[in-house]
């Protein structure tokens, strides 16, 4: 999992695509849920990640779905 996350701190729907934050939040929850099994996630992976959630995240509390999207609409 850490292997296909994007350059951009994101997941997408297939390994070396740009990511969005629907596919971002089930990483994310599946590299937690590995961290409690005893697995090692690397620093690194979630500082990339939380500077993608930063990017989509506005402070209003929306999340944008892509950050370079001329389509964001916020998802609450």
């Amino acid at each position: 999992l850490e292997l296909a996350q994007a350059p951009a701190g994101s997941w997408g729907y297939a390994r070396g695509t740009s990511g969005d934050t629907s596919v971002t939040s089930w990483a994310l929850l599946g590299l937690k849920g590995a961290e409690h099994a005893g697995a090692r996630v690397s620093e690194a992976t979630w500082k990339q990640a939380r500077r993608y959630v930063e990017s989509v995240s506005r402070a209003t509390g929306e999340t944008e779905y892509r950050p370079w999207s001329s389509h964001n609409r916020g998802l609450g």
